[in-house]
């Protein structure tokens, strides 16, 4: 057994808090890339989705021209374009020649590839606490995941990790063992305080402007 002395003591714990400080700090940037990655794919899809709707108001011929230079854009085939949106190959590519015109659902299916359902913040809470959360749907990505017991919560909340979630609020019973299962942060609500409060205070926590 090694004796430590009162200086090396200091020192080790010196290099203990060194090291928690250090985590704490790279968890944060970790934090930071996964909503700038998150923040940065909803403004370039929002504006590419704006260009077409513009586009195809202006009418078929620009809506294709526009159509070809976002696929450009994005860095990708005619091909895997099509794959993302659901579109056979061949009708987008007449579509963007200009020999074949959009039909509505076409344009829909076109449209549905610039939305993105990447990073949320999960709330695991009993079925009748998360109904609070319904007015916060329409300002941030925020998934409910009901549970009734302990168990199923902890189930609940590997699946919203592995759904893509970046953050999870829960009860204060649960967070301490969600904590040691996921890589995400883990925010807690209080006793008597409000849910749409803690979700607040999440996101706040997380610089993710309401």
């Amino acid at each position: 057994m090694i004796i430590m002395n009162a200086t090396a003591m200091r020192i080790f714990k010196f290099i203990e808090a060194c090291k928690f400080t250090f985590l704490k700090i790279f968890r944060s940037e970790i934090i930071k890339f996964q909503l700038g990655k998150f923040l940065y794919s909803i403004n370039l899809f929002g504006n590419m989705l704006s260009r077409l709707i513009k586009a195809l108001l202006k009418g078929e011929d620009e809506f294709s021209r526009e159509l070809e230079a976002i696929i450009k854009e994005m860095g990708i085939d005619i091909s895997d374009f099509a794959r993302k949106c659901g579109v056979p190959y061949s009708t987008l590519y007449k579509i963007i020649r200009g020999q074949r015109s959009p039909t509505l659902g076409t344009v829909r299916r076109i449209l549905s590839a610039f939305k993105t359902d990447e990073g949320f913040l999960a709330v695991i809470a009993a079925r009748h606490i998360l109904e609070e959360t319904s007015p916060f749907r329409e300002k941030i990505p925020v998934r409910n995941y009901p549970a009734v017991n302990f168990e199923e919560a902890l189930i609940m909340a590997i699946r919203a990790e592995k759904e893509g979630a970046i953050a999870i609020v829960c009860a204060p019973v649960l967070s301490t063992t969600i904590e040691k299962m996921v890589d995400v942060p883990v925010f807690t609500m209080r006793p008597k305080e409000s849910i749409i409060r803690a979700v607040r205070q999440a996101v706040e926590k997380l610089s993710l402007q309401l």
